[in-house]
């Protein structure tokens, strides 16, 4: 069959009633990310946020049938594994894998219950029979992604207290079952979230993450298994999904707490970059990103873009220096206000809520701006600075001779201006002697995090002529 214009994607795990883990939170994981969901059931599962309550495991025949129901009619782009629940739903699996032969599979080990430390696998079975069982499911895997019980359980040692002890245990497995594993440190303590992917080979990479401080973690591990099954048809390497799937969970979890699900540890938001109301409905919240010319706006504003599209927020961005650029100069007709008003309409009527706008003055003009926009908007103006001799060296780059020398006197009269009329109410982010990247993170997180509902108090409204 040929390509379809979405990753298909396989789910293979329990229920849950609370749509926190299992298909529910698949499912929904991979719409995060624009794939197409399908799902297979292992088990019923009776849980909710503060714990499982009963299991059924439906005949093995069951879920047979379902695996070749879907593998018989469509084809499959990645496979999620999850719960597998006993010895014989392992070899079932185990079996149709290696019929069909997925490209990608993913294996979350899920041995119990974290809500209340339940076990579900091997239960009514000798469990060394189980756990034997889901090794070699394991080495059918091109990722397993346990957490640090899982991971020794799989390794038969003790829990791993360090990353060190961690990496090392997870060389092991990835060697013995010849696949890559992929470790968690959300179970260790500190300040830093290591993953940790090591080949079968022992190269590791590791992928750093600040640990986000929240209760609400109920199918954490789900939500990463899936998010990698759902971005490696349409990534290059399981390293770069996992770095996608990283910065998706991380938002995910900052705002699991607002979802307000349940009175236990709560799920996270795996639709936290879809607009809460009904499209088009939801106020708009705008960044305005000014500074200097040679301060590295348009670079700035193309890293965030960056970073938002891999978190799955719904987001554009328009360059305002190109809505007016016209001989003569028509700035005192507001047909840049005008011009973003017809662009940012279309791109509400397609459900998005978050504009980034780029302009040297920006942060001069934000009520302006909100009102193109649209009532209610709000605002986050942001000022990029650098020091003279940083702007000049930038400039330089891509301007020449008498172009060169004009910019840089145009520069330096914007950064006077600039530093001079900026509200109070403006966010100045310093980029001299920083990456783009760590800059574009500083105004992610001061947009993201931003509660304010309007803009902040403009100064007196002076354009050059």
């Amino acid at each position: 069959m040929s390509a379809g214009s979405r990753p298909r994607v396989l789910t293979i795990a329990g229920t849950d009633p609370t749509g926190g883990a299992g298909v529910a939170a698949d499912l929904k994981t991979f719409a995060a990310h624009g794939a197409y969901g399908m799902a297979v059931v292992t088990a019923l599962v009776a849980q909710n946020t503060r714990g499982v309550r009963s299991v059924y495991d439906p005949p093995v025949q069951v879920l047979a049938a379902q695996l070749d129901a879907v593998s018989d009619d469509v084809t499959i782009d990645a496979v999620k594994i999850g719960l597998v629940g006993s010895a014989a739903y392992a070899r079932a699996i185990g079996a149709w894998l290696d019929r069909v032969r997925p490209p990608h599979v993913v294996l979350d080990p899920v041995l119990g219950a974290s809500a209340a430390g339940r076990p579900l696998l091997g239960r009514g079975e000798r469990a060394d029979d189980a756990l034997a069982a889901l090794r070699d499911l394991a080495a059918r895997a091109d990722v397993v992604t346990p957490n640090l019980a899982e991971l020794a359980a799989l390794a038969g040692v003790p829990v791993p207290a360090s990353v060190t002890a961690m990496v090392e245990t997870a060389r092991t497995l990835a060697a013995d079952l010849d696949t890559r594993v992929l470790v968690t440190g959300g179970h260790l303590g500190g300040r830093r979230s290591p993953d940790t992917l090591v080949a079968p080979s022992g190269a590791v990479v590791t992928v750093d993450g600040e640990r986000v401080e929240t209760a609400h973690t109920h199918g954490t591990g789900c939500a990463l298994s899936s998010a990698l099954a759902a971005l490696r048809p349409v990534r290059p390497s399981w390293e770069s999904a996992l770095r996608d799937a990283k910065t998706w969970l991380a938002g995910a979890l900052r705002d699991g707490g607002r979802l307000d699900v349940g009175r236990g540890p709560g799920p996270v938001d795996h639709l936290h970059g879809i607009p809460v109301r009904q499209r088009g409905t939801q106020p708009a919240h705008l960044l305005v990103l000014g500074g200097r010319s040679g301060v590295g706006k348009s670079s700035v504003a193309f890293a965030l873009h960056d970073l938002l599209s891999a978190e799955g927020v719904r987001h554009a961005v328009v360059e305002g220096d190109a809505l007016d650029l016209a001989w003569p100069v028509p700035w005192q007709h507001r047909v840049a206000e005008r011009n973003l008003a017809d662009v940012w309409r279309r791109y509400r009527e397609l459900g998005h809520d978050r504009l980034v706008y780029t302009n040297t003055v920006s942060v001069l003009e934000a009520n302006a701006l909100a009102a193109a926009v649209g009532p209610g908007t709000r605002v986050t103006a942001v000022l990029l600075t650098s020091d003279d001799a940083t702007a000049r060296e930038r400039l330089a780059r891509r301007e020449r001779g008498a172009s060169l020398a004009a910019h840089v006197e145009r520069s330096d009269a914007a950064s006077r201006r600039l530093d001079a009329e900026a509200p109070s109410g403006v966010h100045r982010v310093v980029t001299d002697g920083r990456d783009v990247d760590d800059v574009a993170r500083e105004v992610r997180d001061l947009w993201l995090g931003d509660r304010t509902p309007s803009a902040p108090t403009p100064a007196p409204d002076r354009r050059p002529a």
